[in-house]
């Protein structure tokens, strides 16, 4: 009787710890299925003197992000951000009460996913948000292969581009668009589809092993005449693949196309 008596105060604490354990477990796998994984872009060009903070549902995730520089970077990974149908705001750094943007209601993240979601339009009252309707996908792909993915960020631009992303020679020179070139994607304005101004992943485009990088071409779809090229440093190898993301944005004030895309080094 006296050690049964006795082993209770020591049972009781391994019992009570088993159940905060168990607790616990169930806690974090909550709160992880709940989450979405963000990267963000401001390329809202009439404030891009501006630093930004953002809030998703109330939360200051992101702060002081610059204009055409992600938050985190991409070689930084990801901040955790609410799931499910969610409301992002934005503010000024420099003022964080006074806001920069109307909010943005009802936008869809799924549980788990990875995202590079990117501000554009015209603040305050026409700020949209692009990124969601095509998740990050950070698989590396087959040896040898380097997928891209283009965002058409600028309202100022042309209804429907066409992107031709080629391989330069071993003097770094790219080929030019002929008649019958293919293209790579077509992305739309985001003013008339927020679906449409992100392509999809590419597939199956191989390395340069001249490494003298590629020339992406940007012109009015159906057309064969550039608009503007940009140079794309090199990417991939015989060895590994990689990934890249390209944003488009406006010029400052809104006056068309920039020239300069940006490109992010996803993977590899």
């Amino acid at each position: 009787m006296f050690r049964s008596l006795k082993s209770v105060p020591f049972a009781l604490p391994l019992l009570l710890m088993s159940v905060l354990a168990a607790m616990g477990f169930v806690l974090t796998s909550c709160n992880s299925g709940n989450q979405a994984q963000v990267r963000f872009v401001h390329a809202i060009a009439n404030i891009q003197g501006d630093e930004l903070n953002i809030e998703f549902n109330g939360a200051d995730d992101f702060q002081g992000i610059s204009f055409a520089n992600p938050s985190p970077y991409p070689a930084t990974g990801y901040t955790a951000v609410p799931a499910g149908s969610v409301t992002i705001e934005g503010f000024l750094n420099d003022s964080p009460t006074t806001s920069a943007f109307n909010a943005v209601s009802n936008y869809n993240l799924n549980a788990g996913s990875q995202y590079t979601l990117v501000a554009t339009g015209t603040a305050p009252d026409n700020v949209i948000i692009l990124g969601n309707s095509v998740p990050d996908n950070n698989t590396e792909p087959t040896d040898g292969n380097v997928n891209f993915r283009v965002f058409d960020a600028s309202i100022d631009g042309q209804p429907s581009l066409a992107i031709y992303i080629l391989q330069n020679n071993s003097q770094g020179e790219g080929p030019g668009v002929q008649q019958g070139t293919p293209v790579t994607m077509t992305v739309t304005n985001p003013t008339s589809s927020l679906s449409g101004a992100v392509s999809s992943y590419t597939s199956g485009l191989s390395f340069n092993s001249n490494h003298t990088g590629w020339t992406m071409y940007v012109a009015i779809s159906n057309q064969t005449n550039p608009l503007f090229s940009a140079q794309i440093a090199d990417a991939g190898s015989a060895t590994e693949g990689s990934i890249r993301t390209i944003v488009l944005t406006d010029n400052t004030g809104q006056t068309g196309l920039n020239t300069t895309p940006l490109v992010f080094k996803d993977l590899n």
